[in-house]
């Protein structure tokens, strides 16, 4: 879900409505930075130094109430900032819910809106959309994890309050399909800004981040490959492509113990003509 976040605002970005080197609280002026200039562009880059909304204390007890933007935002943005915003690089779902909220405040659409107006609807991406806590879709698959004797059992809730942003974005391997074909294109962003995205950060003591706006970003023997995993509960999937062969690999999986990823891998390297490497199981 995170890519197509980092894509709706880099399509305000394209239209002139904000910049990337923006404070965030140009567009979330209540928002806490403890005094520092937090910028859109370390949001994307997870550079920002916000903790993650998943991994605090207030997150575990309430992950199954609905939280307005004000309390998402409150249930982070008032924890100590990690290090110094654009010193270092955390993966944050924080990061991708102060977007999603900008992208809400600029557009003047909820950002599940922003999705089918902008994205889903010109790719006739006809079976996709972001789950709502009302939502009812249709043929939608149930998660699971492992249950007792190796059997399996439904899946911990949380409410989709949590999720805008970083995730909840309900899809088909077909519609992804659609998605990824357009990046090649410029149907619903110039390649000019698509390039932002697959650039990752160098922090100032020369580390790359491997890490663009939303999407994961590894060369391997001179194969360049844009990735990104997504989790919820009951749910795992992973995404890879291979720009130079046009080559897309997309797992979704219902079993939160399965390994997208490494079936993912597998794939990728196989059909790119690499030799396949021992992975974890």
């Amino acid at each position: 879900s995170k890519q197509f976040t980092a894509v709706c605002l880099l399509q305000l970005a394209q239209q002139g409505k904000l910049n990337l080197k923006d404070d965030i609280r140009k567009y979330i002026p209540a928002y806490n930075s403890h005094g520092r200039t937090i910028t859109i562009e370390q949001l994307l880059f997870q550079t920002s130094g916000i903790p993650s909304l998943t991994e605090l204390k207030y997150y575990e007890p309430n992950r199954t109430l609905y939280q307005t933007r004000r309390e998402l935002l409150n249930s982070f943005m008032n924890d100590s900032l990690l290090f110094e915003p654009g010193s270092d690089w955390s993966y944050s779902n924080s990061n991708y819910a102060v977007i999603a909220i900008i992208v809400e405040n600029v557009s003047g659409l909820s950002i599940g809106e922003y999705y089918k107006q902008f994205i889903f609807a010109p790719l006739q991406m006809q079976h996709s959309c972001l789950e709502t806590t009302d939502s009812i879709i249709s043929n939608k698959a149930n998660g699971y994890t492992s249950g007792n004797y190796a059997g399996y059992k439904p899946a911990a809730i949380e409410d989709c309050s949590w999720s805008i942003g970083s995730s909840g974005i309900c899809t088909t391997v077909d519609d992804l399909l659609k998605w990824d074909n357009a990046l090649y294109t410029e149907k619903i962003l110039k390649q000019e800004w698509l390039s932002k995205a697959w650039k990752a950060f160098t922090l100032p003591d020369g580390r790359s981040t491997n890490y663009g706006f939303g999407w994961g970003l590894c060369n391997y023997k001179g194969l360049q490959i844009i990735e990104h995993g997504g989790g919820a509960f009951g749910f795992l999937s992973t995404a890879l492509r291979v720009p130079s062969q046009q080559l897309y690999i997309v797992v979704l999986s219902n079993n939160e113990t399965s390994n997208p990823y490494a079936i993912g891998e597998k794939f990728v390297l196989h059909f790119s003509g690499q030799a396949l490497v021992t992975l974890p199981k």
